[in-house]
């Protein structure tokens, strides 16, 4: 063993409690209570304060939950897994749910479904609450027009926004538009078209209600605006395969020049020039790490310093601390993820880490990679960070989103034009002379690289283009590979609870 060792294991045993909030947080999930903030639908809204507090009722706890869920790191953590982004490390901390749904042997009451289906209907229920209470707001003299206007908006946006995953995931879902319980319960699974046009019509409404500014929140970008509204709404038609609407919609974002793309090494900062729209993780409410960072990156990364982190390239140093749970990420970033990041891209820098390793099996010092945008303990500070922002949607989205669409209208100029947009930001040069098939898969390489571990969207970009088959069976531990796990089963006890409601064939 090193004489570093001895030097840096009391810097273990203080890093060690803070791991276990990590670990408390990570993607091992689990039912979750109604909401206590859950906004009654019989509220009359009387003043602007209350209903800036209905709003606040939907959007905080998509990120300030207990346990992870849908918007609260399982879409980036769980995405990574499902599709070919992240393989499982192993160790204590990795539950069976989570591996099951690594390999595709996925059951119905796996603890992973419930959360991914509860809340976002929390979220849901709220949002039309909002929609409903504004209907009763009280007189002129006490509510602004124009809070009315946006909160609504915001209500749309936010239903949009969650129907947007649960349509991905699950494929047909119940639609639900009202407060009434009983309307609810008898609901049926809606067909998947008819879910995307209330997703549309939403997200149209909300970008005639929303302003341009973020004044609603305070200036800073905690809720979403005219603009995320637009981004939104490109991506559903893009998923739609409605290339002009979807190239309009993006336009509309990126011709506002109210963003503009960040270096790399300030991307995930809170409040930066390329975000539309971001949560934050508020430590008064929940003073904990980001559960992406509880599963995705190491819970302490020591390639912050040199010292220790090259002490673990002793086998004895290494098994230390990985018996300690610090060391290895839950979820490793897959060999061929990272190889295929260009040379020169400066997104390898800030947005990719890696642990050094030992020469001895079974790493025989190769790194261990893993995706690093997100906040987990910083190894020179014991104590919890404080507020942290999660980007949610980005400036360089609209480009590739319009790149594609461009693309596929047979305007390979202009697409080039704007994944060169993206690429320059990442120190790469120019695509010239790629049309056809060629440049949709220069773009679906762009978009893998561009949001990697960022809310699934390799994995729904996977099966939106029908590659998944084709690269998720070519992976050995997903074998037997089958296409129904393209989709998630819906949980054993909503089933019980709600009998118009039937099971993803397969499960």
């Amino acid at each position: 063993m090193l004489n570093i060792n001895l030097h840096i294991t009391k810097r273990a045993l203080e890093l060690l409690s803070a791991t276990v909030l990590i670990a408390l947080g990570s993607c091992s999930l689990i039912d979750v209570a109604p909401p206590a903030n859950t906004v009654n639908a019989e509220i009359v809204f009387n003043s602007d304060t209350k209903i800036k507090s209905a709003v606040s009722g939907i959007y905080t706890p998509m990120i300030n939950e207990n346990d992870v869920t849908l918007t609260c790191g399982a879409m980036a953590c769980l995405g990574a897994i499902l599709g070919d982004e992240a393989s499982p490390m192993g160790g204590a901390l990795l539950m069976q749910d989570d591996l099951s749904y690594y390999t595709g042997n996925i059951l119905s009451d796996n603890a992973n479904n419930i959360a991914l289906w509860n809340q976002p209907f929390h979220i849901i229920y709220n949002a039309n609450g909002v929609v409903e209470g504004l209907k009763n707001a009280g007189d002129a003299g006490k509510v602004t027009d124009s809070i009315k206007r946006i909160a609504e908006g915001q209500a749309k946006f936010a239903r949009a926004f969650v129907y947007f995953y649960l349509v991905n995931v699950f494929g047909d879902v119940p639609l639900m538009t009202t407060t009434d319980i009983n309307v609810n319960m008898a609901a049926k699974r809606a067909p998947v078209e008819k879910v995307y046009d209330q997703i549309i019509a939403d997200l149209k409404d909300a970008q005639l209600l929303l302003s341009e500014g973020y004044g609603f929140s305070g200036g800073r970008k905690l809720l979403p605006n005219k603009y995320a509204a637009a981004a939104l709404l490109a991506r559903a038609y893009l998923f739609r395969e409605r290339w002009q609407e979807a190239a309009e919609q993006a336009g509309v974002v990126i011709n506002s020049h109210a963003y503009t793309l960040t270096a790399p090494d300030v991307t995930f900062s809170a409040n930066n020039t390329e975000s539309l729209w971001e949560l934050e993780r508020n430590a008064a409410i929940t003073p904990r790490y980001q559960n992406e960072a509880g599963a995705l990156a190491p819970p302490a990364r020591f390639s912050k310093m040199p010292e220790m982190e090259l002490a673990m390239t002793d086998s004895a140093t290494f098994e230390l601390y990985q018996t300690m749970g610090m060391l290895l990420p839950k979820y490793a970033m897959r060999e061929e993820t990272f190889q295929s990041f260009e040379a020169g891209d400066l997104r390898v820098k800030y947005w990719t880490d890696r642990v050094l390793t030992p020469a001895t099996a079974p790493y025989f010092g190769v790194p261990i990679r893993y995706i690093a945008k997100y906040n987990g303990i910083d190894i020179n500070d014991t104590e919890a960070p404080g507020d942290m922002s999660n980007m949610v949607l980005r400036l360089s989205e609209a480009y590739l989103i319009r790149a594609e669409a461009k693309a596929h209208l047979g305007a390979s100029a202009e697409a080039l034009s704007d994944i060169n947009v993206v690429r320059k930001r990442a120190g790469l040069p120019d695509l010239a002379d790629v049309s056809g098939e060629q440049l949709l898969a220069a773009i679906a390489r762009e978009n893998r690289i561009e949001f990697v571990g960022e809310w699934g969207h390799r994995w729904l970009d996977l099966k939106r283009t029908g590659k998944a088959a084709t690269v998720l069976s070519a992976i050995p531990d997903k074998q037997p590979w089958s296409a129904h796990t393209l989709l998630m089963p819906i949980p054993r006890a909503e089933l019980m609870r709600s009998p118009n409601i039937l099971q993803n064939p397969g499960y």
